[in-house]
């Protein structure tokens, strides 16, 4: 299998022209990788801590996403299939940060607008991404759709969402901070503000557990 990608919780391998092989990275490649990122962004947090709260939040994931995957709609997070352990495979996507790159912003305002429809068919499916870390953790799918490629470390309680839709958690990632389109970064900004609303959630949600 050739690898594809890197990111911290899994390594990504290529194993047809449509499909990826998600293995998870070693405890230590994640230790030094959050020591890094505390580094060089200044984040202010206890490693161990914060390193034995991803681990265990991206298993009770996958578990809960396994149990429950009769339940899902599985194409709005690449139809994955589930090892024994960790590891699953899914479909192959174009992340939306190499996306970005290679259309136009009127293409690209599609984009966004069809990540805000993904969102909202995860909460109808019971579950939400925590990091809205857009342009990392969701991709393009061979038939155009934006998907949630990151299924690590979910959330499954309308409570925890509530919350991080308050705080407006988006603004403050890595995605939107060093987006370069200026254009784009204002019509996600809007776009967000104006759709990923308690409103919406009210609306939307439905529980899985």
């Amino acid at each position: 299998m050739k690898k594809i990608g890197q990111g911290l919780s899994y390594s990504v391998f290529e194993i047809s022209g449509d499909r990826v092989m998600k293995k998870p990275t070693f405890y230590f490649y994640k230790f030094f990788k959050l020591l890094f990122w505390s580094v060089r962004y200044r984040f202010n947090f206890s490693l161990v801590r914060k390193l034995s709260l991803i681990i265990s939040s991206g298993k009770k994931s996958i578990d809960i996403l396994r149990k429950n995957f009769e339940s899902i709609n599985l194409n709005i997070i690449g139809n994955p299939v589930f090892c024994d352990s960790l590891e699953y495979s899914q479909d192959k996507v174009i992340i939306l940060r190499d996306y970005f790159k290679l259309h136009s912003f009127e293409e690209n305002k599609k984009i966004v607008n069809l990540y805000i429809e993904n969102i909202f068919n995860t909460w109808r499916n019971g579950f939400s991404d925590v990091d809205f870390n857009f342009a990392m953790n969701s991709g393009v799918n061979s038939f155009g759709d934006v998907v949630l490629a990151d299924i690590n470390g979910l959330s499954f309680l309308k409570n925890e969402v509530f919350e991080l839709i308050c705080e407006k958690v988006w603004l403050n990632k890595h995605s939107f901070l060093v987006l370069d389109d200026l254009d784009l970064k204002n019509y996600f900004k809007v776009e967000m503000e104006k759709n990923v609303t308690v409103l919406n959630l009210e609306k939307y949600w439905k529980n899985l557990i």
